[in-house]
């Protein structure tokens, strides 16, 4: 029965606290286990507090709640602006090993301050291969040059990343 069908028998509407009462009722005889915050149209008090309230209580209650949704909907809201920071790499170097046998040549010397006849010296070729390695024109024939480039690496690893780690900061100035 609607609050129409109660006004033509000539009996009074439902009060709000009333008609929510008969809502809470109504649900907990069709599901025993029925809870209020689960439920998306409940947004009265608890059904408790809501027996032990009066009319009146419950009137000012609602007003008050009313008054509270309309002042959270009529302020202007303010656009947010998310920023997001991503944290920044520095890019790894790419291993050495990886790198074309004439670069890594090239890079050692550098590093260690020695000349292209210094560097054939010690890998056991002549200069003009050591200016092929490095020119990218030709690479080692036989693995004993690779072998002793691989040595000097390991035995000048610390002067050679200082080197390179130096040459990345002043590139990326």
């Amino acid at each position: 029965m609607n609050n129409a069908d109660a006004t033509k028998e000539g009996s009074k509407p439902l009060t709000g606290r009333q008609a929510l009462l008969a809502y809470v009722a109504e649900r907990l005889r069709e599901n025993p286990s029925w809870d209020h915050r689960t439920d998306p149209a409940y947004n009265g008090p608890h059904p408790t507090i809501l027996q032990l309230m009066s009319d009146a209580d419950f009137d000012r209650v609602a007003r008050k709640e009313e008054e509270r949704r309309l002042q959270n909907h009529s302020r202007p809201v303010e656009p947010q602006v998310v920023v997001l920071e991503v944290p920044t790499r520095r890019p790894r170097p790419p291993v050495r090993a990886a790198l074309p046998f004439g670069q890594r040549l090239r890079e050692l010397r550098c590093a260690l301050g020695w000349t292209q006849s210094d560097v054939a010296l010690a890998i056991g070729v002549s200069m003009r291969t050591v200016i092929r390695y490095e020119k990218g024109q030709s690479g080692p024939i036989q693995i004993a040059p690779l072998r002793t480039l691989r040595r000097l690496e390991s035995d000048y690893a610390n002067e050679l990343n200082t080197v390179v780690y130096f040459n990345e900061q002043h590139e990326a100035r």
